[in-house]
């Protein structure tokens, strides 16, 4: 969540996904009091929902949540399902008779992908409050589950993408986070590189030049709008409706940076800004703030398309995963991948402090750069899994250091494998279940002894659980 929109403190996010149908919707929940909102869009067939009330000059400033959704314009139905979750709990705009919620939502087309009549409604939208929290999952979840990409030879020949976030900090406690749903036309490239990551290939398969092939082509392409990238910048730090639009303007740079061609007429691209006001400062640095945000938006662009994995018959562009064996020269990687991920280098499992840098572990690969770590404690014919850790969400990569962990446990003799994770897990609990895990024993209080330990672990873990207890889980071999 360090990497994430949720790092701006009092937001939380939760999605809805049909797989089966290849659509979903995402909901950024505000403070109770709302948050100060902005909203710009470039792109040319937008699908949007309460983005007037955002304009200057109109009378209400703040929202108390944002939606994101597939479905193109029936998707808007979702943002009912968000109002009527954020009236229960008297949140919205006071007036004399009733509490109205002001939700701003925009949509991308996905009906091309999976079923057409599937699409998110107000039952959608209500389920993905219910869902959030502070982590955020990434790739084919949420309103990215439909997103495709590089479709400027027409929708056939479309990449799998997905939705992404990241966060960028300003000395002085300043965050600027993105949240977005890569849906484009466009190829997408890694601007740092130049790298393009997700683009156009031939009937070889081979690498066709995006510009080349928009200078030589003699007529679009049928379906052409079925396209929209749409994100939320967020900030903690108090900024007026004005210098929020112009963030949002900013922001979309990070959008042209990552998309090759971006804004077209075929493409809705919509950026929503949002400011909790936590952080007064003055004089307020608006340039470092837009420049920031336009970096988040530019990275969660690229984890949006890298998380992304097959679906409904569409592939994503990432080529396979390999696992290697961790090796010494990989130790200052891990140590740094365990301070980021707990606040130090060592772990605590069943009172016992491990370094992970020092175990024997498992890294997976994918295009030659690091996706995700496994580590191991072998004792007494039982394999331990210590830590695992994919770097991005929903990408596969823990699914395949799982299975390579049991059968490197199984060539070594072991006849179990056991790992522990805590009360506040619910992301580890579901997805070590869906794969044949047990639960094998509940830990009362276990992380409560474990601070005598390792005094860094915090007292609220995950989506506002109370860190208390550890769960331990196994699988026989």
């Amino acid at each position: 969540m360090h990497d994430t929109i949720t790092a701006v403190p009092g937001l939380r996010v939760g999605h809805w996904s049909d797989l089966d149908g290849a659509t979903g919707c995402t909901v950024v929940l505000c403070p109770p009091e709302g948050a100060v909102a902005a909203c710009a869009v470039l792109g040319g067939a937008p699908g949007t929902r309460e983005t007037d009330v955002l304009t200057p000059g109109n009378l209400v400033e703040r929202v108390h949540a944002v939606l994101l959704t597939g479905g193109s314009a029936f998707g808007l139905d979702a943002a009912a399902g968000v109002m009527r979750w954020l009236e229960e709990r008297q949140i919205g705009y006071q007036l004399r008779h009733a509490v109205v919620p002001i939700v701003p939502a925009a949509v991308l087309y996905d009906l091309g992908i999976g079923h057409a009549a599937a699409r998110p409604d107000a039952a959608a939208g209500y389920a993905a409050c219910q869902a959030a929290g502070e982590q955020v999952d990434e790739g084919c979840t949420g309103a990215g589950t439909g997103a495709t990409v590089a479709k400027l030879q027409g929708p056939g020949h479309a990449v799998k993408s997905g939705l992404g976030t990241a966060a960028e900090r300003l000395t002085g406690g300043g965050i600027v986070g993105a949240l977005v749903a890569v849906n484009a036309i466009g190829e997408i490239v890694d601007p740092a590189s130049g790298t393009v990551i997700a683009g156009l290939r031939g009937a070889e398969g081979s690498a066709l030049d995006a510009v080349e092939f928009l200078r030589t082509r003699r007529s679009e392409p049928p379906a052409v709008v079925e396209n929209t990238t749409i994100a939320v910048i967020a900030t903690n730090i108090a900024l007026t409706r004005d210098q929020l639009r112009r963030v949002a303007l900013m922001a979309h740079m990070g959008i042209a940076r990552t998309i090759r061609p971006s804004h077209t007429p075929a493409d809705g691209d919509s950026v929503f800004a949002i400011s909790t006001g936590e952080l007064a400062e003055e004089p307020v640095d608006l340039v470092a703030i837009g420049a920031l945000a336009a970096r988040a938006l530019e990275r969660a662009v690229l984890r949006g398309v890298r998380a992304a994995t097959p679906l409904a018959g569409v592939m994503p562009a990432g080529g396979p995963v390999t696992v290697r064996d961790c090796e010494p020269a990989d130790a200052p990687w891990v140590d740094a991948l365990c301070v980021r991920e707990w606040g130090a280098a060592e772990v605590v499992s069943r009172g016992v402090l491990h370094r992970p840098s020092v175990l024997p572990g498992l890294i997976a690969e994918r295009n030659g750069q690091a996706s995700g770590l496994l580590t191991l404690h072998v004792s007494g014919g039982a394999c331990e899994i210590v830590t695992l850790n994919s770097l991005v969400e929903r990408n596969g990569v823990g699914t395949v250091l799982l299975e390579a962990a049991e059968a490197r446990a199984r060539e070594m003799g072991c006849h179990r494998m056991w790992l522990i994770t805590t009360n506040d897990n619910t992301r580890a609990l579901r997805f070590y279940q869906r794969r044949g895990w047990q639960v094998a024993a509940i830990h009362r209080d276990a992380v409560t002894a474990a601070r005598r330990v390792k005094p860094e672990i915090p007292l609220t873990g995950s989506d506002g659980i109370p860190l208390r207890d550890e769960i331990e889980l196994e699988r026989l071999l």
